[in-house]
């Protein structure tokens, strides 16, 4: 799988927050330091799923927005044909498909 380079960027950045909040935890007092921890992991938790999940909404709002618009078309356009295609990568302006 081909990461785009925003998304190497942001896991990149992301690392170093993680590693920097375990830093942190390490030179907590002890009294503190179980706390920090469960801390520290519930964030690298989140951002594994955030990861892991975010490329499945995109494809789950692709589709949705296919749908709205194969029926717009169908109704406007009825006796034309089209396909409805999706641009690889990134693209930050929601009228692209």
């Amino acid at each position: 799988m081909e990461l785009h380079p925003i998304t190497v960027i942001e896991i990149f950045f992301s690392s170093i927050f993680i590693i920097s909040l375990f830093i942190i935890v390490i030179f907590l007092p002890k009294r503190f330091k179980k706390t920090g921890l469960y801390i520290a992991s519930l964030v690298t938790v989140l951002l594994l799923i955030f990861f892991a999940v975010r490329p499945f909404v995109h494809d789950y709002q692709f589709s949705n927005k296919k749908e709205y618009l194969n029926a717009y078309l169908m109704e406007k356009y009825s006796n034309e044909k089209w396909e409805i295609t999706k641009l690889e990568g990134r693209q930050y302006n929601r009228n692209n498909l």
